[in-house]
């Protein structure tokens, strides 16, 4: 046992040891101590404060953070090489993103997505007059050709595909043995489409003339029916 400085002050008469009010220490929250002061002396005797739980485990893991900088590269050569291939797809100015209008079957609008310079997926929305006269919702997969011709301002792509559709009615205007007064939702194909894409170099514009053989393939079935559509589209 040490004596504490301060009972030594006290002069030759007085004992060699003497009381004092514990000293009490708040270790911190992470070291996973009990949250209760803990007394670290009595009297004036010294206690060795202890050493933090997970000192030693924090200390040994320092080696796997310095294994880990590598793991770290690969991650940012990885996202610099994604950010690299963020270039669009299709040629002519603008992005991947088209959106416009369509004249024809179908009139209205129309959307179209490049995840490849020659993969495609179109959809459009609106009027089909070839279609019993009733409004009409299709989704057509596109292969494009690569361009044919790259001058005069502008790329030229033809381009093949396949789709399917939903036609609904609220009453007929055109079409053989249907009732005149109908509320209906029948299912169409669209097999072949086949189309001219004309995307301009100087704005992020495209034009596009399409046609496709489109029969109804659930009742009322029809088999005469065609789109036919000049459009274009603002690319984003």
């Amino acid at each position: 046992m040490t004596t504490h400085p301060r009972c030594n002050a006290r002069g030759a008469n007085t004992p060699t040891w003497c009381w004092t009010r514990p000293r009490r220490i708040r270790f911190p929250p992470s070291w996973g101590l009990p949250a209760r002061p803990v007394v670290a002396g009595t009297g004036c005797t010294e206690v060795a404060e202890p050493t933090p739980p997970g000192h030693d485990r924090r200390m040994r893991a320092l080696p796997r953070r310095r294994r880990s900088r590598p793991f770290a590269a690969l991650l940012c050569v990885l996202a610099s090489s994604a950010g690299a291939h963020a270039a669009p797809h299709r040629t002519g100015k603008g992005g991947d993103l088209g959106l416009g209008a369509s004249l024809g079957d179908p009139t209205g609008v129309t959307f179209k997505a490049f995840f490849h310079p020659r993969h495609a997926l179109e959809s459009a929305l609106g009027f089909g007059p070839f279609h019993l006269g009733g409004g009409r919702l299709h989704a057509t997969y596109q292969f494009h050709s690569k361009p044919w011709r790259q001058d005069d301002g502008f790329f030229l792509h033809g381009y093949v595909g396949l789709g399917v559709g939903l036609a609904f009615w609220h009453k007929r205007f055109v079409g053989p043995l249907v009732p005149d007064d109908f509320h209906t939702v029948a299912m169409f194909v669209r097999a072949p489409v086949l189309g001219l894409a004309f995307h301009l170099q100087n704005a992020p514009v495209d034009v596009h003339l399409e046609t496709a053989y489109a029969p109804i393939v659930v009742r009322p079935t029809s088999f005469w029916n065609f789109d036919f559509a000049l459009g274009a589209r603002y690319w984003f």
